[in-house]
């Protein structure tokens, strides 16, 4: 299985082409979407595709550190072989 890390900040413009982007892929993945304190509707576009199920999506939130913190919080929680 391939992890797929996406730090994500007010990213609502471009989450729901990046996620459909990956649900097409014919790959074992799973996507881990580290949210680093968006202030728009980010969550809840992420929540949508999470909800529909047909990819592996672990949605974390967390208070804004900057990318380099929301790519080391996605390596911790990922499992996947790459």
């Amino acid at each position: 299985m391939i992890s797929v890390i996406i730090p994500v900040y007010n990213a609502e413009k471009y989450i729901i082409a990046c996620l459909n982007s990956i649900k097409m892929q014919n790959v074992d993945l799973e996507v881990i979407c580290v949210d680093d304190g968006s202030t728009d509707n980010t969550e809840f576009l992420i929540k949508d595709f999470v909800a529909e199920n047909k990819i592996k999506i672990k949605y974390i939130r967390q208070q804004n550190g900057g990318k380099h913190i929301a790519i080391n919080t996605g390596v911790a929680a990922a499992s996947g072989d790459l």
